[in-house]
């Protein structure tokens, strides 16, 4: 199903100013703004919103979004300080009580199945002992039941009023079918055999071993002619070359040296050995490092020995077509799969899954695995890896392509700004190191059958701009696509994004170049193709948060001025989505809630175009405290997280006794005035 939403085409905006410089106060018209208080007092209505809203105030909340996890970015301890003697590690934000699993209804009994695990099973077994101590439904009707004429949360569904007879839950003779697996239409689920293997570190790479081999040789041969001395590397460079390469004639004679590698300029420094094209590792360059090799491939005159197979190259694998795509920014937290759901309802054109660390999911964990999910709308779809070290990213690529998962590219996270993760090397820390991010694309590109693409800032430093060094080089490394966010990794959200840095780094690209940063309005989106701009697509994250609808509003190049109950059908349809997606049961109810509630962390921010007093509205624009056009619109504008919840209990029923909930992300870009 695809959500509809009409536009009315009758409802008057207010008039355009373009000439705004960006940070201003948002132009609110004043018979919708709240009084100010005189110093020391303040009304009910004020304090009870702008108590909350000083602590939610949005720069860690956005810069969280693009790459760290949420439970990391939230510590309150600060980088490299260490925790005082005797004071305990603070447990994760939102913990819920412990629920001993002898009092948890067996999933297989609530389907009224068989439990294959029988006496050893440790979950409960009696229906009617669960069905005496459940407490009372959410509500009175069951969406999935009344959307597919069954539920496959059984018994345990805490809106089960209309489909629990007896103590078992009925199926309509004119149910429809959701899914294989009951998974509602959604795949890339991790296979249990596969999880053991994993775990066991069963799981062999031999493609990501053999590339890997070859790039190290190239790197120690380059580290040694970096360390000769001035007479040493003269006498090499004069006499005549006795290696034969094994790069195909469209690999190039010469590697870049890196920022990082100086050498005398008055010493001519001779070239190691290329590393080879990743479609060229045959045999010759790979059979002596895999495992599954024949004692006969070692042999000269084996006319055909056993090898690695070939890999794809980057031009005959199946090409992505970014040019005038509007694509969703991977989103932590926030960008999962009912968001996702919501926004290709808007127009979205591709989308990408939640940041999945390399290592967790070499490791077998579910909840990383459960990043790389797809439902069937995101007709293209990539997934997002991080990763700091070439041979750990091709062994986690070649995981993701050999296990059957469903998806269009993958991207390697280069952008993420938070220090946890830079510490460790990964993220913007790439952005210093080219050779790792050589490697990494080169070992990459080599073990999938997708194209490979990366997301990068414009540099480490807000005084020193790297990108444009780096991107020209991504096609020869195995890059098939490169997204530019305007901001370096110290800059943060303080400033706006250098969309002008964007396009000049596209047209050195020699690949299809997304820009990001700040796209808040079709006016911005416009504008990103403006003066002969060669950037083939638009990234937007922050902006489809906020406001949701930005896709049909660049799709039909109009402002769309949504009204109130418009915007809470939205809430409501990403409650169904996530009861379908997380389950109707306890523990999917109050996943559900969470991360509904931390979407609306940013919803909020939203500021109705029929109250300002001109257009377009900014990214970074500071509204003061304001009320709307009627009772809900100036709910959905509260900042108080009581509020929130209010508004998920109209669609999942009231949270249980002493529910307590904190936005994992914090902000303060701005703090409301009052």
């Amino acid at each position: 199903r695809r959500m509809k939403y009409i536009i009315p085409s009758d409802v008057p905006l207010p008039p355009v100013v373009l000439d705004i410089a960006p940070g201003r106060d948002a132009p609110i018209k004043k018979e919708y703004v709240y009084p100010v208080a005189p110093q020391g007092q303040s009304s009910s209505s004020s304090s009870s919103s702008s108590s909350s809203s000083s602590t939610l105030a949005p720069e860690d909340i956005d810069d969280a979004i693009e790459g760290a996890k949420a439970d990391d970015v939230m510590e309150d301890k600060k980088p490299n300080q260490k925790r005082p003697a005797g004071k305990e590690k603070k447990g994760k934000r939102n913990k819920r009580p412990e629920v001993p699993r002898s009092s948890v209804l067996c999933i297989n009994i609530a389907k009224g199945k068989g439990c294959s695990f029988g006496d050893k099973c440790r979950n409960l077994h009696d229906v009617y002992v669960y069905m005496a101590s459940k407490p009372p439904d959410l509500g009175p009707t069951c969406y999935i039941f009344e959307t597919y004429g069954q539920c496959p949360y059984g018994i345990t569904c805490r809106f089960g009023s209309n489909h629990i007879k007896d103590g078992h839950s009925i199926v309509l003779p004119t149910a429809t079918p959701i899914g294989q697996g009951d998974t509602f239409g959604a795949v890339n689920f991790l296979d249990r055999d596969l999880k053991v293997k994993l775990q066991k570190r069963a799981v062999k790479f031999p493609r990501s071993d053999a590339i890997i081999k070859v790039i190290q040789e190239h790197n120690q041969r380059k580290n040694q002619l970096n360390n000769m001395s001035k007479a040493d590397r003269e006498k090499l460079a004069s006499a005549p070359s006795t290696s034969t390469s094994t790069s195909t004639p469209a690999t190039s004679t010469s590697t870049p040296t890196p920022s990082d590698q100086s050498t005398p300029a008055s010493a001519p420094t001779p070239s190691p050995d290329p590393i080879p094209d990743p479609s060229s590792l045959t045999p010759s360059t790979s059979s002596t490092s895999s495992s599954s090799s024949s004692p006969s491939s070692s042999s000269s005159s084996s006319s055909q020995p056993d090898y690695i197979d070939t890999p794809l190259r980057t031009r005959e694998k199946r090409p992505v077509d970014w040019a005038g795509k509007v694509y969703l920014a991977p989103l932590t937290t926030v960008g999962n799969l009912p968001f996702r759901r919501i926004c290709k309802g808007f127009g979205v054109d591709i989308t990408c899954g939640e940041m999945a660390l390399s290592v967790n999911l070499l490791q077998g964990q579910p909840s990383e695995w459960a990043l790389l999910r797809r439902h069937a709308s995101e007709d293209l779809f990539g997934v997002q890896i991080c990763g700091a070290y070439p041979d750990v990213m091709s062994q986690c690529g070649e995981l993701l392509s050999d296990s059957g998962l469903s998806f269009d590219f993958i991207d390697i996270n280069s952008g993420c700004p938070i220090d946890l993760v830079c510490d460790k090397g990964a993220g913007s820390a790439l952005l210093e190191r080219p050779r790792r991010v050589e490697g990494i694309l080169r070992g990459l590109s080599t073990v999938v059958d997708q194209p490979v693409t990366i997301k990068l800032r414009t540099g480490y430093t807000d005084k020193v701009q790297t990108a444009h060094n780096i991107i020209p080089k991504l096609k020869e490394w195995g890059a098939s696509g490169v997204t530019l966010h305007g901001r370096s990794k110290q800059q943060r959200y303080t400033k706006s994004a250098n969309w002008e840095y964007i396009k000049q780094c596209a047209e050195v690209s020699p690949l299809p170049l997304i820009g990001n940063g700040d796209v808040y309005n079709w006016r911005d989106a416009v504008a990103a193709y403006e003066g002969g701009s060669k950037v083939s697509g638009v990234m937007v994250a922050r902006g489809a948060l906020i406001k949701p609808w930005l896709f049909t509003e660049i799709k039909q190049q109009r402002d769309w001025d949504i009204s109130s109950r418009e915007r809470l059908d939205i809430v409501r349809d990403f409650a169904h989505f996530g009861l379908e997606h997380w389950g109707s049961d306890d523990r999917g109810v109050q996943n559900t809630r969470e991360f509904l509630l931390n979407w609306l962390s940013f919803a909020y921010r939203y500021v109705p175009l029929g109250l300002l007093e001109c257009l377009p509205s900014r990214m970074n624009d500071r509204p003061p405290r304001f009320f709307g056009r009627d009772d809900l619109e100036t709910l959905l504008a509260s900042g108080n997280v009581a509020d929130w919840v209010k508004i998920t209990e109209m669609f999942l029923g009231p949270v249980p006794d002493g529910f307590h909930f904190t936005p994992k992300h914090k902000s303060n870009s701005y703090e409301a005035q009052g």
